[in-house]
């Protein structure tokens, strides 16, 4: 199956602001939609059929708008793997044992778990 990225991009080359409202972002795309309308009007009633072709530049301008969307929001979807000690920070937090519960004092030490790299090893 295709990716959103993808399902936006092709939405945006039928229609100006319908990629951008797919992928969450309604007012953007209404806005990209109503301003690529007022563009090509206008353009075309100063410039004739030759204002059009201006107007294509923005049509392509909002296909990669969409495509650059779908994409970081494909991203952020993407989470890393989770270590079960130190929750993907790299350290854990620990207490001293009698003097927590008088003046709690945290120690952070290293998860033997976790590399480095962001990755953990198991």
């Amino acid at each position: 199956m295709a990716n959103k990225a993808t399902i936006a991009t092709v939405l945006s080359v039928l229609m100006v602001g319908i990629g951008q409202a797919y992928l969450g972002r309604f007012y953007r795309g209404a806005i990209m939609f109503v301003v690529g309308i007022a563009l090509v009007l206008t353009l075309y009633f100063l410039f004739g059929p030759f204002g059009v072709i201006f107007a294509t530049a923005y049509w392509i301008w909002n296909i990669f708008d969409a495509y650059k969307i779908g994409h970081a929001k494909q991203a952020d979807n993407a989470k890393p793997e989770q270590c079960p000690n130190c929750s993907g920070t790299g350290t854990v937090q620990t207490h001293s044992s009698m003097a927590s519960i008088y003046a709690p004092s945290l120690n952070f030490t290293r998860c033997p778990a976790f590399s480095g790299s962001g990755r953990f090893e198991k």
